[in-house]
């Protein structure tokens, strides 16, 4: 029973049980209105960041919306860049299978060839130039040589006339004498 004392078991008078009653009850309203208070004091503070921090959050929602509309494109862009070049793998072409590609192998052998024939022809030529020259150095040796002969003839006829003209000279001496 609420009106026995819990220590001494006597019964206590109704009217101390009602103010205790009362003040229990008053206490735990003004703890429970106090504990409201601050409650409501959080709420508000919470409301108040709330509608600080609301428009931060919609303007990196719009950023978020504005980045993923990007990102699609850019999605699209990479699939269509992705398909074009699936299909240009499709349609691969060997190119030295091509008739341009043959034509221009043959034009590039001709001229190889054209420039393998000027080659054999100015090694011709320069062979041929060469036989001359050495024709001609030989020719020239041999004309040396010869003018060496004539200056030496040269050279000897006049010691012989200078001797015939000493004898002619010895000669009239010796007549003169005799």
């Amino acid at each position: 029973d609420d009106n026995v004392c819990s220590c001494c078991g006597q019964q206590l008078p109704a009217e101390q049980v009602n103010e205790a009653r009362e003040k229990a009850l008053q206490k735990f309203n003004a703890s429970k209105s106090k504990e409201l208070e601050t409650i409501q004091v959080s709420i508000n503070h919470i409301i108040s960041e709330g509608k600080k921090i609301k428009p931060i959050i919609e303007k990196l929602e719009d950023d978020n919306n504005n980045l993923q509309i990007k990102i699609n494109e850019a999605e699209e862009r990479s699939e269509r860049i992705q398909n074009k070049i699936n299909k240009l793998k499709t349609t691969h072409v060997d190119v030295t299978q091509t008739d341009e590609y043959k034509a221009i192998m043959l034009e590039i052998n001709e001229i190889n060839q054209k420039r393998s024939n000027i080659r054999k022809t100015i090694q011709d030529k320069v062979s041929g130039i060469d036989d001359k020259i050495s024709e001609l150095t030989q020719e020239k040796s041999e004309i040396e040589v010869s003018r060496s002969i004539e200056k030496s003839n040269k050279h000897l006829d006049d010691v012989i006339s200078e001797l015939r003209n000493e004898e002619d000279r010895l000669l009239d001496e010796k007549e003169k004498y005799s």
